[in-house]
């Protein structure tokens, strides 16, 4: 399915990170199991570049859906957050799309700043009701 390096190197990547995504969550599930809940860790995130994550994962996870993003990822905007919590919300958000649209609908992920507040959004496939 991957046609070029390029594209097997940066599937590869994504699989690395989600690895350690995954590891974090279960790491902080048990931490929660033995001492309760804590405060998640925080940390500058670009946003840009956590949804273009998402995207590539989202792209490994329905190869048959077309998903795109317009954000441009060559200038980040930046948030304080869980890194991993907000990947979790657009992941959700993007596979939810995928899953409940026409493979032949494609999925846009935006993201955006409105003064204080970032914004996650995909638009309404066109139905014929």
């Amino acid at each position: 399915m991957l046609e070029t390096d390029e594209d097997v190197s940066r599937a590869m990547a994504r699989v690395g990170s989600e690895s350690q995504r995954l590891n974090e969550l279960a790491t902080s599930m048990l931490q929660l199991a033995r001492h309760g809940a804590q405060p998640p860790r925080t940390e500058r995130v670009d946003i840009a570049q956590l949804v273009s994550d998402v995207v590539s994962d989202l792209r490994a996870a329905y190869p048959g859906q077309t998903i795109h993003s317009p954000t441009d990822a060559a200038t980040p905007f930046v948030a304080i957050g869980s890194p991993e919590a907000l990947h979790q919300a657009v992941l959700n958000i993007g596979a939810n799309a995928c899953q409940h649209n026409p493979v032949d609908t494609p999925i846009e992920i935006r993201s955006g700043r409105l003064s204080q507040t970032i914004t996650f959004a995909i638009p309404a496939a066109p139905t014929d009701l």
